[in-house]
């Protein structure tokens, strides 16, 4: 998670001043946009499980894709979808 520190923010001119400004203006802002990152990641990695299932994948590999796409992701759950197309289309 992110926290909000104004000193780094002018290190990177315009846009920086921006979330200097949205720091110490709304500071519920930061916290916000990472709980939702957060719940979002958390969705995802739940819909990559159902979709483990419904691939019969191992449950090793199941947990394997759950964190990856925990960590990274919809760059991951991409892959698991594409791979259901390719499932479904056999």
């Amino acid at each position: 998670m992110a926290w909000c520190d104004p000193h780094w923010f002018g290190h990177f001119g315009a846009p920086g001043e921006f979330l200097k400004f949205l720091c110490l203006r709304f500071p519920s802002f930061f916290i916000a946009t990472n709980l939702f990152a957060l719940i979002m990641h958390l969705a995802e990695s739940l819909y990559s499980f159902k979709l483990c299932d419904l691939l019969h994948i191992s449950r090793n590999n199941t947990l394997k894709w759950m964190l990856q796409t925990f960590i990274l992701g919809y760059p991951s759950l991409r892959i698991l979808l594409n791979r259901k197309i390719a499932y479904r289309d056999r």
